[in-house]
C-alpha cells in the first residue's frame, strides 16, 4: 500500500493540443466503460483533471 506522505515520482510529458486531446478522449471513454460496469473512475477523474491542466500556465502568461 502506497505511503500518502511518501512523494510520488513524476515523469514529465510533452504532448501538443492534438495529442492531449487523444489522450484526453480515451481516458474518458475508458470512465464511461468503467461507470457502466459499475468501477470507480477516482484514479481516471483526477488523471483526467491533471492532463486537462497541463500546459494552463503557460496560455495564461501569453
Amino acid at each position: 500500500m502506497e505511503n500518502k506522505n511518501e512523494k510520488k515520482e513524476q515523469t514529465p510529458v510533452a504532448m501538443d493540443d492534438y495529442e492531449k486531446g487523444i489522450s484526453l478522449n480515451a481516458l474518458r471513454e475508458e470512465k464511461v466503460r468503467r461507470q457502466q460496469r459499475g468501477s470507480p473512475t477516482r484514479e481516471l477523474d483526477d488523471l483526467i483533471i491533471k492532463i486537462g491542466a497541463s500546459g494552463e500556465k503557460d496560455n495564461r502568461s501569453q
